[in-house]
């Protein structure tokens, strides 16, 4: 009779993650009162901070850039 346990099973591991959501690290220097206007952005964290911080400039450059038509 042969085991019935071990080798690799369908499914399991880590699930791949698409390139246009994949993150990496940076290291950045900033003072403490950058890394404070960062942190009064909404997010779990700084790094979802400054994301937020991204996507509003992002927002706000599209509005002007269409305003000055």
């Amino acid at each position: 009779m042969g085991k019935s346990w071990g080798g690799t099973r369908e499914g399991s591991g880590r699930k791949v993650i698409p390139e246009k959501y994949k993150k990496k690290g940076y290291t950045f220097q900033l003072t403490e009162e950058e890394v404070k206007f960062i942190e009064s952005f909404e997010g779990k964290n700084r790094s979802d901070s400054l994301r937020t911080l991204i996507e509003t400039y992002k927002i706000l450059k599209k509005q002007i850039d269409f305003s000055s038509d």
